[in-house]
């Protein structure tokens, strides 16, 4: 080894060393919220956005989603589950109740409703449906929100049958942010394309979390904390429920308010017209239901816990449902209660069988009576 070579490597050899005694150290004992994140990272990599690829097994009218292909069938992949889809003849979710005859109560919402992670028959909907012996479909799909929700019910009501109630799930952690970001789009004023910085940060972000060496690194997951402290908010993703609970009380919060009512009048328009009745269920969001994960994640982006205003989302809309005299099912104090450490996925934010059950559970009772009713008529 030339001498030029030793000066270069006593350097190197020194940070390695360093970064070796740093990565055993936050092992042994670091920080709290360290430890939650790498349990997270150690289920899997994060899955990219909630879209399926519907271009592939969607069928869409002007330019919108309207259901899935009839009969088709496809896989979700990801490292903590490997689920099948099935497609009924209507193009909606199988669940399991066809063969009860006419459907007269349909489910709307996201990827919760859909059951993103899950196996047909183990979605919350197929669990209600199959436990109140009535027939049900599910229109839920992944990356909708009650705007786009709206759309369908406009677009489908008559060609699936004319529902009497569509029940629909609103999940607390990205429906008020989708829900302007559908507004930008009807404005023609859709998010611009990401700068060159943005995606420089976004391309090693990915890389750090989709190589199964460096998740697995204390000091790499407490160097990238440090960095979301000093980087501004454009250039960082923040998870959408923290986005949420740290913009509520600004301009956000109002425009999110004045959305959501803008497309519930038009959801109430809709029932005076076709005569059915709606109901929503509100789907909290992971760090709503453990607190020490919120915590943990707060820690992570530096955030303040005790600013963040966490029930915004159920807060905001209860009332916006009071005054327009839909009722609601809130499954947060419930799900909270139950104790159940395994209700969503570790890296996953979706629900896992168990947690559609036990949201099937906090849920069935109120439903029950609404649903009786319009299946007896």
């Amino acid at each position: 080894m030339t001498r030029l070579a030793f000066r270069a490597g006593v350097p190197l050899l020194a940070v390695l060393a360093t970064a070796g005694i740093a990565e055993i150290g936050l092992r042994l004992a670091g920080p709290a919220w360290l430890r939650e994140r790498m349990v997270a990272m150690a289920a899997g990599s994060v899955v990219v956005g909630e879209t399926v690829d519907t271009a592939q097994f969607g069928e869409r009218r002007e330019g919108a989603f309207v259901r899935f292909k009839p009969g088709v069938a496809f896989a979700l992949l990801d490292p903590e589950f490997h689920t099948t889809v099935h497609v009924t003849d209507l193009g909606t979710r199988v669940t399991g109740t066809e063969a009860r005859g006419a459907a007269h109560v349909a489910f709307l919402g996201d990827s919760f409703t859909f059951g993103y992670g899950v196996e047909d028959n183990d979605a919350f909907v197929s669990v209600l449906c199959r436990t109140m012996g009535v027939a049900c479909l599910n229109l839920g799909l992944p990356g909708s929100t009650l705007a786009t929700e709206v759309d369908l019910i406009s677009r489908r009501h008559a060609e699936v049958g004319r529902p009497r109630l569509y029940v629909v799930g609103f999940f607390a952690g990205n429906d008020l942010i989708e829900s302007l970001t559908y507004d930008a789009r009807q404005r023609d004023q859709a998010p611009g394309p990401r700068s060159p910085a943005r995606e420089r940060i976004l391309a090693l972000n990915r890389l750090v979390n989709t190589t199964p060496w460096l998740q697995r690194l204390y000091v790499l997951q407490l160097a990238k904390s440090a960095a979301v402290h000093v980087l501004s908010r454009d250039l960082v993703a923040v998870d959408p429920m923290f986005q949420t609970a740290r913009d509520a009380g600004g301009p956000f919060g109002a425009e999110a308010r004045a959305s959501f009512a803008r497309h519930l009048d038009r959801l109430v328009r809709l029932r005076g017209d076709d005569g059915f009745e709606i109901v929503f269920l509100m789907i909290p969001d992971r760090h709503q239901v453990y607190p020490a994960k919120m915590e943990a994640t707060a820690a992570f982006y530096g955030l303040d816990p005790n600013a963040l205003d966490m029930s915004f989302p159920q807060r905001m809309l209860a009332p916006l449902l009071e005054a327009r005299g839909i009722p609601y099912v809130d499954l947060l104090g419930c799900l909270r209660a139950s104790g159940d450490p395994d209700l969503y996925y570790r890296m996953d934010s979706h629900f896992t069988a168990n947690g559609h059950r036990a949201a099937a559970r906090c849920a069935v009772d109120a439903l029950r009576p609404l649903v009786a009713r319009v299946a007896g008529e």
